[in-house]
C-alpha cells in the first residue's frame, strides 16, 4: 500500500501543478513563479468546473476533470511562445530574483531545499508514524470527510453543490428529507475523488497522499515564493527560510491532529499565494502586463478559498492591511512636495484606510449570511497574560508543545524587520494575526466574535495563521544564525557556499528533531515530535483507550478487531443490502472505508424536523419490532434486514468506544438489542460484537 500512496503523491502533484503552469507560463509568468502559483489555477479550476458538470449532469471523471483543460493549457503555452518568440517579445521579469552562485540558480536551489524539507519532514513525522497507509484519523469530522470524497467518486459531482450521503438507489434509504446541501466548500474533497477515480485506491489512502503532498510539497513551494519576494535583495534570509518552513507545530501539523481541518489545510497552504500576488499587483515599477496577470492570479486564489476554507480570504485580508496601509502611505507621499505636509498626508491616508477596513470587516461580521459561522463558539481557553505568552513561546494550542529555538529566530525576525522600513508590514502583520489569535482565545465574547469569528473562534485556525507568518521572520533569525555558524566552520570547510548549506542543515534538524528518550529523566517531547507522537496515537485502530489520555481523540471508536469483523460481515451480507448501526459507535466510517451499505451515515442532524418518520421509528424502538407493527412497517418501508453492532456489552456512555458527543438516547431502539431480543437471530459473534439479523 505504500508504493500506492506514493503514486497517489505523484497523482496530486501532477494534477495541482500540471495544467496550471502550463496556463501561467501562457501568461508569461517567469518558470519558478509558474511553478509556485499553478495549484491556485488548477484547484480553482477543477472547483468551478466540477460544478459545470454538475449543472449540465454530466458524471465527472479524472480523465474529464484534467486532460482537456491540461491539453489546451499545452496547446496555448506553445501557440503563445512561437507568437512570442516570432513577435521578439519577452517573458515578464523576474523582479524577485534572488541571483545566481557560479553555475547554480539560487531561485531552483531555494525551491528545492524547501520541498525537499517539507517532503522528509512530512514523510519522517507523519507518513512514518502510520501504522499503514490506509490509517484514518477518528473523529467528527472526518467522518464528513471521507464520506464526502467517496461519494463524490461515486455519483460523478465533485462540485461544491449537491453534496450528500447517499446517491443513486441509496437516496431509497436516507433517513432525511431533501439531503442535499446547497454549498459546502468541496475542493479537497474533489481532488480526492480524482485519485479514486484514476487510481482505485482505498479513500484514506488517498486522503492521506493528498494531505501530505499539500503539506510537504504544496505549503513550502507557496512559502517560498512569498518569502523570495518580500526579501529579494536577500537570497541569505530567502534560503533560510528552508530551515524554519515546517518547524511550526500551528500549520501544517496542527491541522492533522484536530479536527482533521484538511480542507483548511489546503487553503491555508495556497494562502501565501495569494498575498504574494496581491503584493505583485502594486510592487513599484512593475509593468501594467505585468499587474493584470497577478491580479488574475489573486482572483484565482479567491476562488480557492471560497471552494476550499472561505476563512483563508479573511486570513489574506487580515495579513495585507498592514501592506496596503504602508503602500498607501508611500503613494500618496510620493505625490507630495515638502516636508512634513508629505508625511502628514501620508499617514491621513493610511489611517484612512485601516478604518476603511475595519468598516468592511464590522460590515461582513453583520452580515446575516455569515451569521452561523461567526457566531460559533469556542469557549475562551485561557487568561490574556497566558495567550500573550503561549503566543511569544508558539505554544499556541492546547497540545503544542515550547519550540524555544524557533522562538528566538523569530523574534530575532521581528526586531529586524520592525526596524528596516522596507520589511515593516511583515511584522505588523504578525502583530495583527497575534491580536486575532489572542482575542479568540482570551478575549472577551464580544471582541472574540468580532476579530475572530470569521475561524468559529476556533484556537487551531487562528493559531495556524500565526504560525505561516512566523516562517517569513524566522527565515531572517536562521539567516543571522547560519551566518555565525558558517564562519565557526571556516577552518574547516573551506567553500563558503558548502559552510552555508551545512549550517542550515543543522538548524532544520533541531528545529524538526524527534522526540527522544533521555535515561533517567524520560521521554523528551520536542514541538514536531510531539505532534507526530499525537498523530500516530490518533491513527493507531489497536491503541488502547489508557493510552490516549490527554490526547485530543474521541477514543479508538472502530478497532482493527471491530473493522475486521465488518468486513466479515458485510462479505456474508453482500455490499449491497442495507445495514443498521449505531453510526457512533464507529461504523459510520465503514461507508467510506469499505463501501458498506450503512443506513446511517451522519453523526448527528437526528430528532430534527428533516428526518423520516421510519428513521425515527428505527433508532428509538427497533428492539420492539418483534411486537410493534409501526417498527415492523418501518422496517419494511426502509428494505433493512441486518443489524452490525459492536458494543453490545458496553456501557453505552463508555467514551472509549463511542464518539464524545454522543447522545444515547437517541439510539435506544438499536442499544437494546442483545442475544435475547425476540425477533433477531444471531448471524455472527465474537466479543461484544454482533451481526443480527431480523427475523420478525
Amino acid at each position: 500500500m505504500w508504493g500506492s500512496l506514493a503514486l497517489s503523491m505523484a497523482f496530486f502533484v501532477i494534477i495541482l501543478y500540471l495544467p496550471g503552469f502550463f496556463f501561467l507560463k501562457t501568461l508569461r509568468l517567469p518558470g519558478i513563479t509558474a511553478v509556485c502559483c499553478a495549484p491556485l489555477v488548477s484547484v480553482a479550476f477543477y472547483s468551478v468546473f466540477s460544478i459545470v458538470l454538475y449543472k449540465l449532469d454530466i458524471f465527472a471523471t479524472w480523465e474529464l476533470m484534467l486532460l482537456p483543460f491540461s491539453a489546451l493549457c499545452v496547446c496555448a503555452y506553445v501557440v503563445s511562445e512561437l507568437v512570442r518568440r516570432r513577435s521578439g517579445a519577452s517573458v515578464l521579469p523576474d523582479a524577485d530574483s534572488i541571483g545566481r552562485s557560479g553555475r547554480l540558480d539560487l531561485n531552483w536551489i531555494g525551491l528545492a531545499a524547501y520541498v525537499v524539507v517539507g517532503i522528509g519532514a512530512i514523510s519522517l513525522m507523519f507518513l512514518r508514524v502510520l501504522p499503514d497507509a490506509t490509517a484514518f484519523y477518528q473523529a467528527i469530522d472526518n467522518v464528513h470527510h471521507l464520506g464526502s470524497a467517496y461519494t463524490a467518486f461515486l455519483s460523478g459531482n465533485y462540485s461544491s453543490f449537491g453534496s450528500t450521503l447517499y446517491v443513486g438507489e441509496d437516496a431509497l434509504i436516507d433517513p432525511f428529507v431533501d439531503d442535499v446541501a446547497g454549498f459546502y466548500p468541496s475542493a479537497w474533497h474533489c481532488m480526492v475523488a480524482m485519485c479514486l477515480s484514476a487510481l482505485d485506491v482505498p479513500v484514506a489512502l488517498a486522503a492521506n497522499a493528498l494531505n501530505a503532498t499539500v503539506a510537504g510539497v504544496v505549503f513550502p513551494a507557496s512559502i517560498f515564493v512569498l518569502i523570495r519576494h518580500v526579501f529579494a535583495d536577500k537570497p541569505r534570509v530567502v534560503l533560510g527560510g528552508a530551515a524554519t518552513c515546517m518547524a511550526c507545530s500551528a500549520f501544517p501539523w496542527g491541522f492533522l491532529i484536530f479536527g482533521p481541518l484538511y480542507p483548511n489545510m489546503l487553503a491555508y497552504a495556497l494562502a501565501p499565494l495569494v498575498i504574494f500576488a496581491f503584493c505583485k499587483v502594486f510592487q513599484v515599477g512593475a509593468k501594467r502586463s505585468a499587474r493584470v496577470v497577478y491580479a488574475l492570479v489573486v482572483v484565482a486564489g479567491l476562488l480557492c478559498a471560497l471552494f476550499s476554507q472561505p476563512n483563508m480570504a479573511f486570513f489574506v485580508a487580515a495579513a495585507l492591511v498592514p501592506f496596503c496601509a504602508i503602500e498607501l502611505y508611500r503613494v500618496v507621499s510620493g505625490h507630495i512636495a515638502g516636508e512634513p505636509k508629505r508625511s502628514i498626508l501620508g499617514a491621513l491616508a493610511a489611517a484612512a484606510f485601516v478604518c476603511f477596513a475595519c468598516v468592511v470587516w464590522h460590515v461582513l461580521y453583520r452580515a446575516p449570511f455569515l451569521q452561523d459561522l461567526v457566531s460559533f463558539d469556542w469557549p475562551s481557553s485561557t487568561s490574556p497574560l497566558q495567550a500573550f505568552v503561549n503566543w511569544l513561546s508558539l505554544s499556541m494550542t492546547w497540545w503544542s508543545v515550547f519550540h524555544a529555538i524557533l522562538a528566538v529566530l523569530v523574534v530575532i525576525g521581528f526586531v529586524y524587520c520592525i526596524t528596516h522600513k522596507k520589511y515593516r508590514w511583515v511584522a505588523v502583520s504578525y502583530l495583527v494575526l497575534a491580536f486575532i489569535y489572542a482575542a479568540g482565545v482570551a478575549g472577551p465574547y464580544g471582541l472574540k466574535h468580532l476579530l475572530s469569528g470569521f475561524w468559529y473562534t476556533d484556537s487551531f485556525r487562528l493559531a495556524a495563521m500565526v504560525g505561516i507568518w512566523t516562517v517569513p521572520l524566522s527565515a531572517v533569525g536562521a539567516s543571522a544564525v547560519c551566518a555565525l555558524l558558517a564562519k565557526a566552520l571556516a577552518s574547516c570547510v573551506k567553500s563558503e557556499g558548502c559552510r552555508w548549506a551545512a549550517s542550515a542543515a543543522v538548524l532544520a534538524i533541531a528545529l524538526l528533531f524527534p522526540s527522544f528518550w533521555l535515561n533517567g529523566v524520560g521521554e523528551v517531547n520536542t514541538p514536531i515530535g510531539h505532534m507526530a507522537n499525537l498523530a500516530r496515537l490518533q491513527n493507531d485502530g489497536s491503541a488502547a483507550p489508557a493510552a490516549l489520555e490527554g490526547v485530543p481523540v474521541d477514543g479508538d471508536v472502530l478497532d482493527g478487531n471491530e473493522l475486521a469483523f465488518a468486513r466479515k460481515a458485510i462479505d456474508l451480507v453482500g455490499e449491497d443490502t442495507p445495514l443498521v448501526t449505531n453510526p457512533n459507535d464507529g461504523s459510520a466510517f465503514l461507508y467510506a472505508a469499505d463501501g458498506a451499505n450503512l443506513y446511517y451515515r451522519y453523526l448527528s442532524g437526528y430528532d430534527s424536523s428533516t428526518e423520516k418518520p421510519e428513521s425515527k421509528e428505527i433508532r428509538l424502538h427497533l428492539a420492539d419490532v418483534a411486537t410493534d407493527p409501526e417498527v415492523r412497517e418501518a422496517v419494511e418501508k426502509t428494505g433493512v434486514r441486518y443489524v452490525l453492532l459492536f458494543d453490545v456489552e458496553e456501557e453505552q456512555t463508555d467514551n472509549d468506544c463511542y464518539f464524545n458527543a454522543y447522545n444515547p438516547d437517541q439510539w435506544v431502539g438499536v442499544n437494546s438489542i442483545d442475544d435475547q431480543t425476540p425477533g433477531f437471530g444471531v448471524v455472527m459473534s465474537e466479543g461484544d460484537m454482533r451481526l443480527y439479523k431480523i427475523v420478525a
